[in-house]
């Protein structure tokens, strides 16, 4: 990787650090940070600096995440590194990532310059995936939806296996029965220019028309450039200036969900498992969300474990209904089904699996 996994900070970290812990449970892990030229052993919640240098060890099996830290491997370190086979850990599909955004950026009717630039390195961006794909033996997704889409879209046969994220906690369910310490609406994500599209729609045609009929309500905001939901509603809609609070960095973003009555997930972005809401859910957070906010969770079922709607009407009337009439049995079905559905260990049996046959 080109960064260390703790403390988890992203969604790259999440999936690396989770699957990494459940690995080193029957086996030995190292992270080798390529950018500080470090090698350190994953023991536990922690990782060790060695002494040793890496090219010393005879690996199993290299993986390799995001697609970048990828390509850097098979252009450079592949050659300082002894090992049996390599694994590509890619939470994203680029090219489709890249379709998609162009996509939302014309249903938010806010499609801009990068876009378009965007759009022209599409080609390009596809036949970089290609290769690093063609170079690896397999490629670890988050979902069904990915495996689909590499066997439709993509030229070579390289084995891809779905091993859905987990979450970062290992099992906060005993925390959710003070249901009444709970209030407000919480909002999380990374505010980059392409997903502020999606809050800009949000804050417009939802939170607004929340405000008018519950002028008391709060949304909490947290994660990286919270401020421009702050100034986006200054400079564009300062009725609900008021309304919106940012949160400091949480050490523990446990601690955020854990206070919320209800969690919103607009995403509209059509793959991936998205890593706020499995988290909402397993702290107990009603969660509303678009039909792709719930990717991944194949059991979920809208009304049981929190709700689903792709219109701005129906956020409406869900944020206000569940704020005022929050179910606790919804909040404990979120949390079950995350428990159930969701398998670090699983993963990590996967993998092994993996890199086990045809070697008997």
């Amino acid at each position: 990787m080109s960064e260390n996994i703790f403390p988890v900070n992203n969604g790259v970290t999440v999936a690396v650090a989770g699957n990494a812990i459940a690995l080193s449970k029957q086996n030995n892990v190292y992270l080798y940070n390529y950018v500080i030229g470090k090698l350190y052993k994953v023991e536990g919640n922690a990782t060790y600096e060695q002494s040793i240098e890496v090219g010393f060890i005879y690996f199993d099996c290299v993986i390799c995440s995001p697609i970048l830290p990828l390509l850097h491997f098979i252009r450079k370190e592949k050659k300082n590194i002894r090992y049996n086979k390599l694994i590509g850990h890619l939470n994203d599909i680029y090219t489709y990532v890249i379709w998609r955004q162009a996509i939302l950026s014309i249903k938010f009717k806010s499609f801009d310059i990068k876009d378009f630039i965007s759009i022209i390195k599409l080609p390009l961006v596809y036949l970089v995936e290609n290769y690093v794909i063609f170079k690896t033996n397999s490629i670890l997704v988050q979902t069904n939806k990915e495996v689909e889409i590499y066997s439709k879209f993509f030229l070579n046969k390289t084995q891809v296996i779905s091993v859905p994220n987990g979450t970062q906690f290992h099992s906060p369910i005993d925390s959710l029965t003070n249901h009444s310490i709970r209030f407000g609406v919480g909002l999380v994500a990374s505010f980059n220019s392409t997903y502020m599209k999606v809050v800009r729609w949000f804050l417009s045609n939802v939170w607004l028309e929340v405000i008018k009929i519950r002028p008391d309500f709060k949304l909490y905001v947290l994660g990286k450039n919270s401020l421009e939901v702050k100034k986006f509603a200054r400079d564009k809609i300062p009725e609900i200036e008021n309304s919106i609070i940012i949160e400091p960095y949480h050490e523990d973003i446990r601690d955020f969900y854990l206070k919320r009555s209800v969690i919103v997930s607009p995403i509209f972005k059509g793959f991936g498992l998205i890593n706020k809401t499995v988290e909402a859910m397993h702290c107990g957070c009603i969660t509303i969300g678009d039909y792709t906010a719930f990717n991944g969770l194949d059991k979920f079922v809208d009304g049981i474990h929190g709700y689903q709607t792709d219109s701005a009407d129906d956020f409406i009337s869900r944020i206000i209904q569940s704020v005022d009439n929050p179910s606790v049995e919804i909040r404990n079905k979120a949390s079950e089904l995350i428990e159930e559905s969701l398998s670090w260990d699983e993963n990590a049996k996967n993998i092994i699996k993996f890199l086990n046959e045809g070697t008997n």
